[in-house]
């Protein structure tokens, strides 16, 4: 949620490439996506991003306008009645 949070208060991402991080963290375009457990380039990534704040801007509006679609209320409920709809119709087609 964290990084959901800061998207929405269009704060570049620093992020590692694990779970579902990569579906909100993009380089070069919502933030920096950094191997996962390499400690260095987490806080390298996330110097560069403080000492550079206005190449990263447009990556804290990219990452408002990215979080803002996918926590859409509407897609949401689309997809959560889809996968409900695919889940009943395997139970129902099992019996």
């Amino acid at each position: 949620r964290a990084l959901n949070e800061m998207a929405l208060g269009e704060i570049p991402l620093v992020g590692y490439d694990i779970d579902w991080q990569p579906e909100i963290v993009i380089t070069g375009e919502t933030g920096e996506l950094i191997k996962f457990r390499n400690k260095q380039a987490m806080a390298d990534a996330v110097v560069k991003v403080l000492k550079n704040p206005s190449v990263y801007k447009k990556m804290g509006k990219n990452a408002r306008k990215l979080a803002m679609d996918q926590m859409n209320p509407q897609k949401l409920s689309a997809h959560e009645q889809a996968t409900y709809d695919k889940l009943f119709a395997r139970f129902f087609r099992a019996s």
